[in-house]
């Protein structure tokens, strides 16, 4: 999930200003270097929430999460419009073209 996930935001920043969305990671980790070894390891550049904020995000209130790892789409109005990682990507790159 993550390599996909990662590959799509790598063509999205390559779009420059035609990019119209964002890639935000919510830290479950136990702890916040946890977070930044996942990171580094997995090749993730988007911004992520830190584990001391997630909880009190607006994300976690728009798709609380079930399971981890798990990924959501919201539209700018934080309507929820997936949480199928291969949908998920195609509909990215194809924003990304």
């Amino acid at each position: 999930m993550t390599s996909q996930l990662v590959a799509s935001y790598s063509k999205a920043l390559e779009a420059g200003d035609a990019r119209r969305y964002e890639v935000i990671l919510l830290n479950y980790d136990r702890n916040e270097q946890g977070q930044a070894d996942y990171m580094k390891s997995s090749g993730i550049a988007f911004p992520t929430v830190p584990l001391s904020k997630t909880e009190k995000s607006i994300f976690s209130q728009l798709a609380p999460s079930q399971y981890l790892p798990s990924v959501n789409l919201l539209d700018a109005d934080g309507k929820l419009l997936s949480k199928d990682v291969g949908e998920i990507c195609k509909r990215l790159e194809k924003n990304s073209e």
